[in-house]
């Protein structure tokens, strides 16, 4: 009904991952990003948080705040311009785009370095901190021209931020074939630590890299 109503969403994807797949959140984004009027924000790092938190203030409308834990590692050094709704883009390539949101950000800066470093692969990598409402805009640019566009998150393949992606793709012609990286259409049955559980599940900044070469 449009409420003025904030949700957060603490322990987002597998920051509880010592807890068992009871306190995984990998359907969340899923569930509310079908509800009307919902705005749904997922930071990569505490700088970002901050500064998401003092936009949604300014909003009078329901959103969905999707942090993780504590410790996430930083991917942004100092506050930056931060709107609602418009992807950032941290690095330029000619090769690939790969959009991502959350923690896991991190985790994909780190593949751009490997793909660009080791295998001579260029990424374009945007920052979706805003996964409703996207930005349309800066997903078609970015995409236009390359040899495939990735979508990484820390949620399952279904319904989150890759299909929200591929929602909008789907209604161009030239877009090159999009990969999402996510976790499985299954409830996870590993335990362990967010790191543990992300080499499992493919989602390390290795796995990532490998996935990556294996579609390409």
């Amino acid at each position: 009904n449009n409420a003025n109503v904030t949700i957060i969403g603490v322990g987002s994807g597998l920051s509880y991952g010592v807890l068992g797949c009871t306190h995984f959140a990998l359907e969340d984004v899923a569930i509310l990003r079908c509800l009307p009027n919902m705005t749904i924000v997922s930071p990569a790092d505490a700088i970002e948080a901050s500064l998401a938190i003092r936009a949604i203030y300014s909003l009078s409308t329901p959103v969905y705040l999707r942090i993780g834990k504590k410790g996430e590692p930083a991917v942004y050094q100092k506050p930056y311009p931060f709107t609602l709704g418009k992807g950032v883009t941290l690095t330029q390539g000619n090769d690939i785009a790969i959009f991502a949101s959350g923690s896991i950000l991190k985790n994909v800066l780190e593949a751009g370095t490997v793909l660009k470093e080791k295998h001579h692969l260029s990424s374009s990598i945007v920052n979706l901190h805003t996964i409703k409402p996207l930005d349309v805009k800066l997903i078609v640019h970015m995409s236009k021209g390359k040899k495939a566009i990735f979508t990484v998150e820390e949620h399952g393949q279904i319904g989150g931020l890759g299909s929200a992606v591929a929602e909008i793709v789907s209604q161009y012609d030239t877009m090159p074939p999009l990969t999402r990286i996510g976790t499985p259409d299954t409830f996870i049955k590993y335990v362990g630590s967010q790191t543990y559980l992300r080499e499992k599940l493919s989602l390390s900044s290795g796995g990532i890299v490998k996935t990556i070469r294996a579609q390409l």
